[in-house]
Order: structure tokens, then C-alpha cells, then sequence
């Protein structure tokens, strides 16, 4: 069976409740002035970035076409141009190759042949996305094609994928942009035999970024507004001792006050206006990485 790597982007804006206390303290004139507060409360969803390997019963088991001796040769372009000559016929856009897709079919055709095997995990458990991962090709989906068999051209190799519905669905999905193909011959099991690889991907660069600068200045915010709350709080605390004592310090305690809450609401705005910044990015993401529609 194929393996499909499915990353699922999403973010991660941490739940942030913002508390902004308003107002002011009025000048001691008396008698102690009210309190007065304005709460603005920000909250936005959290995100979780995950990577799956999904197993699709329809994927395509390896192919195995005959193993007699006989005229036969594969080459990487070849193979190429074919499959896209096939995506060509349903409007869709060619794969371009991809020199670390190469590099990890390379690895797969070589084990196969090491190993003396033919399947899509090995037998030590790696999977295509093992084989992917390792060339630090960073993806949305990658999938898997084998065939084994001396087939007589690139044509004929492609056209049996073809004819297969789940190598078929692999040549042919729009979820792919990138490809790196493998072809070689050698001993297998005791024939003489070609192996062909296809390895199927989407870079995470075909979806919008996430900007982790942007959640940076989020989490410096955050706790920027942290701090000013424990201020305000203990200056609150120290105004409700002087209250009928001494006008004086009353006052400049109020100004201290006023002070502190007027710098956090203007970081809870900034921090507002980042937030939803932030949020509209993870969405755009998400969306591209699994469409609704």
C-alpha cells in the first residue's frame, strides 16, 4: 500500500485573554473618587500543528509486471515526461522534478535491491515518508509508486501505472506538484530485473506562511501585559490603604496608576490587531493544507 504524509497545518495562537483595565483614578479632592473599570476581552483559537500517516485502503499495492530477460530500458526523464504527458490529457499541471524526491526514490531502489524486497514499508518498519523526511524535504503530502519488472520503455512502465486505479490516482492527483523517480536494474530474487520508484510530493511553500515572527511578538506582548497587570494590581492595593490619609500621595499614586493602565491598553490593542493578524494566517493555511470545498 501507499503512504500519504498529510500535514495538517495549523498554527498555534495560544488561547490569549486580554483584561484591560480602563478609566482612571480621579485626583483626591475630599472624599476618595470611584473606581471605574473598562474590560476588553480578546480571545483567539488554538492552533495544533500535527503529522499523520494515513493509510488509504485505495493506494496502490507494488507492481509486478514478468521478470524474463529481455530488451528492456528506463531512464528518470523518460518516466517524467510520461507521467506527464498522462496529466496533460486532464489539464493538469506537470510535476516538476525534484532533486531531494530523487535522492530518496535513489535510497528506495537501492534498498530494494539490498534487501530483497518489494513493498512500501521495509522490513525494518521505514516508510516512504521515513525515506522523504530524511532528504529534509519539507511537505503537505507525499505518496509512493513501485513497479518491478522489466517492462520495454518508459511508455509501457507508465502506462501499467496507468492502468492500475491507485498508481493511476497518484500520477494523476492535483494534491501533487513535485516529483523524483528511481530506475534501475538488477537481482531480484533471483531474475534480473528492473525497479522503478516514483515519489510523489507537495512542499509546504505551495500553501501561505504562518509567521512565527509574528507569533513571537504575540507571546512578548503577552507577557509584557502580564507584568503591567501584577504593577496595576499592587498600585490598586496601595490606593485603597491611602484612601481618606494622605491626598498627597494619593495623588501621585493615582497618576502612577492612570500611567500603567493607559501603556497596557495601548499593548492590548496592538496585541488585538496581532492576534486577528495571526489567526487570518493559520485559517489561509489551514484551508490551503485541507480545502472545505
Amino acid at each position: 500500500m501507499a503512504f500519504i504524509n498529510t500535514t495538517k497545518l495549523l498554527g498555534f495562537a495560544a488561547g490569549l485573554l486580554l483584561v484591560a483595565v480602563g478609566f482612571w483614578y480621579l485626583s483626591y479632592s475630599g472624599n476618595a473618587a470611584p473606581l471605574y473599570r473598562q474590560f476588553v476581552e480578546v480571545f483567539t483559537e488554538t492552533k495544533q500543528v500535527a503529522t499523520e500517516i494515513v493509510e488509504n485502503a485505495e493506494t496502490p499495492a507494488p507492481m509486478q509486471g514478468t521478470r524474463e530477460q529481455r530488451a528492456a530500458y528506463q531512464t528518470i526523464a523518460g518516466v517524467i515526461a510520461e507521467t506527464n504527458k498522462h496529466r496533460a490529457t486532464e489539464g493538469l499541471a506537470p510535476l516538476t522534478m525534484n532533486a531531494q524526491l530523487n535522492a530518496s526514490a535513489k535510497v528506495k531502489l537501492d534498498d530494494l535491491f539490498a534487501r530483497q524486497y518489494f513493498a512500501h514499508s521495509a522490513p525494518t518498519g521505514e516508510g516512504p515518508s521515513d525515506l522523504i523526511t530524511a532528504q529534509e524535504y519539507e511537505y503537505i503530502t507525499v505518496a509512493e509508486n513501485l513497479a518491478l519488472g522489466n517492462y520495454e520503455n518508459d511508455r509501457v512502465l507508465v502506462q501499467a501505472w496507468m492502468d492500475s486505479p491507485g498508481h493511476r490516482a497518484n500520477i494523476m492527483s492535483g494534491n501533487f506538484e513535485e516529483i523524483g523517480v528511481a530506475v534501475g536494474q538488477g537481482m531480484h530474487e533471483g531474475s534480473r530485473v528492473w525497479i522503478a520508484v516514483q515519489h510523489f510530493g507537495r512542499p509546504t511553500s505551495a500553501c501561505p506562511a504562518v509567521s512565527e515572527t509574528l507569533k513571537a511578538s504575540i507571546d512578548s506582548r503577552q507577557a509584557r501585559l502580564d507584568d503591567i497587570a501584577k504593577e496595576i494590581a499592587v498600585v490598586e492595593a496601595e490606593l485603597e490603604e491611602l484612601k481618606g490619609k494622605n491626598a498627597s500621595l494619593y495623588n501621585q499614586k493615582v497618576g502612577e496608576y492612570n500611567s500603567l493602565v493607559e501603556g497596557y491598553n495601548a499593548i492590548a490593542e496592538r496585541l488585538k490587531v496581532d492576534i486577528a493578524t495571526y489567526s487570518a494566517q493559520v485559517d489561509a493555511y489551514n484551508e490551503c493544507v485541507n480545502p472545505t470545498t
